[in-house]
């Protein structure tokens, strides 16, 4: 027998799927979609930027290579500055896959909110995302 994970928690979150890696990108926004999430997809930090000046997602799902000389924490660092202006703390998920792997500590010292090593099941995505959205309530600002 197999648990199921809820997916309530992530019914109506919108998050942003950014990845240079269409098939990667698509299969997550896919499986977020399903749990009820709204997501957007962008396909690198750039892509990312332009999305978040328009609608500030409340939680960010990144692969830490982006390609293009751009990676996750180039991200971290834009939208922790674009954020801070509007006063918003989104919390950024951190996906690793092949040799650019790092340690939990690495990540959350790098500003990520959370960290998962790929490949994954989509309960163990559903699972950290809802953890990090639950410690980083909707529509939280900076104090």
């Amino acid at each position: 027998m197999v648990a199921r994970v809820s997916t309530e928690p992530l019914r109506g979150l919108h998050i942003l799927v950014v990845d240079d890696d269409v098939t990667v990108r698509r299969v997550i926004a896919t499986i977020l979609a399903h749990s009820g999430a709204l997501v957007t997809e962008a396909d690198s930090s750039a892509a990312a930027a332009l999305s978040f000046e328009r609608v500030i997602p409340e939680l960010i799902v990144c692969a830490l290579d982006l390609g293009g000389g751009r990676d996750a924490h180039d991200l971290v660092r834009r939208v922790r500055a674009m954020a801070s202006g509007r006063g918003r703390n989104v919390p950024i998920v951190a996906i690793a896959r092949g040799p650019e792997r790092h340690s939990l500590d690495e990540a959350l010292e790098a500003g990520f909110a959370g960290y998962m090593k790929a490949p994954f099941e989509p309960r163990q995505l559903f699972g950290l995302i809802a953890d990090v959205a639950d410690a980083h309530p909707r529509g939280e600002t900076d104090a």
